[in-house]
Formats: C-alpha cells, structure tokens, sequence
C-alpha cells in the first residue's frame, strides 16, 4: 500500500508540474526536463509513470473533461427542470474555471488542436 500511495503522489505531482507548465510557457515549449525540473523528479521516474509529454497531456486533458462532465451531471441532477438545469450550468462551471484558473487557455487550444493533430488523436 505504502508504494501504491508514493506512486499515487508522484503521478500526481508529475500531472500538476506539467499542468503549472503548459499554463506557464505552452504545450509546446514545454519539454519532459521542464517538468521534471518543476516537479523535482528524474526523468526515469516521469516515464515510469507516462510514456511521453503527450500521453501525460492526454491523461491531463481527460481529468479536465471528466470535471466538466461531472459539473454537468450535478447541475442536471440538482434540478429536474431541464430549462434550469441549463440556465444553471454557467454557474455549475464557475468553481472549475476557478480551479483550472490560467490554465483554461490552453486546454482550450489543445483540446481543438486534437482534432487536426493526428499526433494528438
């Protein structure tokens, strides 16, 4: 349990160094050393947890739209109004646009960037 839980902790370290990254100086100035250098970790430990930045970006990508989809799921289960429930979604978003703070910009560009980018499908 005790390596389960260091391992737990180092993926998400990984995940929050290269998330301070990405919104700091860009997907594509980012490199592997850069987030590891944040993260104080080597890159044996990064890639024993990911494969590359991009799979590590995909996986980033994938929490930030299971929280939205989440965020939806409560707005539509607060209310059975259907015209409530998105009239509230706009406030249902609010606290995650808060979390992702200045990150939100380039997720937003990732997340339409994968859909011309094989690389990134």
């Amino acid at each position: 349990m005790k390596q389960e839980l260091r391992s737990k902790f180092t993926r998400e370290n990984i995940t929050r160094s290269a998330s301070e990254c990405f919104a700091k100086i860009g997907y594509h100035e980012t490199d592997v050393d850069e987030i590891c250098s944040r993260a104080n970790l080597t890159k044996g430990a990064f890639y024993y947890h990911f494969s590359s930045k991009q799979d590590l970006f995909l996986k980033i990508l994938d929490q930030w739209i299971n929280k939205v989809a989440e965020r939806i799921d409560i707005v539509r289960i607060e209310t059975p109004d259907i015209l409530r429930a998105l009239m509230g979604i706009p406030d249902g978003f609010s606290p995650l646009f808060l979390e992702l703070g200045n990150q939100l910009p380039i997720f937003l560009e990732l997340y339409v960037k994968s859909f011309s980018d094989p690389d990134l499908k």
